[in-house]
């Protein structure tokens, strides 16, 4: 009798104990296999070759963090860099011509804005209120933009020394009245315009600053000037399996493709040239994929008149909308090259 009342006040606690364990286990276990699904989702890339020897860096928008952020990926290194942190989207980064600031989209409750902050994500200024896709003069003072006109999308530009905002299109040109107008991208001397409109279908632009001269390079949209201004990119309709990246001169007269690289991975999206115009860096999907808020889009980056692309991200995600910033040697990296080879 007195065996059997000790086993019940050794039993008994642990019973009780085992139980609450159990209770509390089940979410526990959940929130750490949640979390660990999580985390072993983004893989390490081991940087391509044909950046090796260079320095820059890669931004790009991804929804990786469960909201739509900016990140900066500095070649060689392990992981990138999240520059924006709040509860709102932060789109469409274009990094300026000097390599020193982005400008970006934010989206809110009642629309999108357009800010400017440096490459560290530090000093964030709003630039323009009610306007989204922005394109950066290289000179860094002008600022192209869409924003909503008469229930359509129309085309600004803000000088951003005096603060003039005026409309280009269709208020230039009246013949792109009615349509939506939008991703304007201005050429490196300031003279041209390349955009996407809705007039007579999808097509790629390329007009004079004052409205003139209009000609169509293409069907696609998301169009980028090479920084040389002698070439126009952008995301093509046609494909191998789904999109490709097109290309043509300004003028109009010299079509081709910059990358087609076909199943698995067919749809080919948001192309930007390097500012030293010898890198192209895009996002694909895989084929069957198009949707620009769950598809796996993944950045990659290739030599311009390669056929090889390198993936840079490779997570589950969506990374998309990348541009790229290669910085000069300076005349002391090359001396202390030189010392090194000798």
């Amino acid at each position: 009798m007195k065996l059997m009342l000790i086993k019940s006040v050794i039993v008994l606690p642990v019973l009780f104990i085992t139980i609450i364990l159990y209770a509390i286990r089940g979410p526990l276990y959940e929130s750490m296999q949640k979390e660990n699904k999580k985390t072993s989702k983004s893989k390490t890339t081991p940087w391509p070759k044909i950046l090796k020897d260079k320095n820059g860096f890669i931004v790009f928008t991804s929804n990786r963090d469960e909201n739509w952020e900016i990140y900066k990926w500095e070649f060689g290194k392990q992981k990138p860099a999240r520059l924006t942190n709040n509860p709102v989207s932060d789109i469409q980064p274009e990094i300026s011509s000097n390599g020193k600031f982005i400008v970006f989209t934010r989206e809110n409750k009642n629309g999108s804005d357009i800010y400017r902050m440096k490459t560290n994500g530090l000093k964030q200024k709003l630039l323009v209120k009610n306007g989204w896709e922005p394109g950066l003069s290289q000179d860094g003072k002008w600022l192209y933009f869409g924003r909503e006109y008469n229930g359509r999308s129309a085309i600004y530009g803000k000088n951003l020394e005096t603060g003039e905002e005026k409309q280009l299109i269709p208020e230039l040109n009246k013949s792109f009245s009615g349509v939506s107008n939008n991703t304007p991208k201005p050429s490196p001397d300031g003279k041209t315009l390349t955009f996407f409109s809705k007039k007579g279908g999808h097509r790629i632009m390329c007009i004079d600053i004052d409205g003139e001269n209009p000609r169509v390079l293409g069907s696609g949209c998301l169009p980028n000037f090479s920084p040389d201004g002698k070439w126009v990119a952008w995301t093509s309709s046609r494909g191998k399996s789904g999109t490709s990246i097109g290309v043509n001169s300004p003028d109009g007269k010299n079509a081709g493709t910059l990358s087609d690289l076909g199943f698995p991975r067919g749809h080919e999206y948001y192309p930007n040239f390097s500012n030293n115009a010898r890198f192209l860096v895009f996002a694909i999907c895989p084929d069957g994929q198009h949707n620009h808020e769950r598809s796996n889009y993944q950045i990659y980056v290739k030599k311009i008149g390669k056929q090889n692309a390198y993936r840079i991200t490779n997570n589950e995600y969506t990374d998309r909308a990348p541009d790229i910033y290669i910085f000069k040697k300076s005349k002391k990296d090359k001396k202390k090259k030189k010392s090194v080879t000798k």
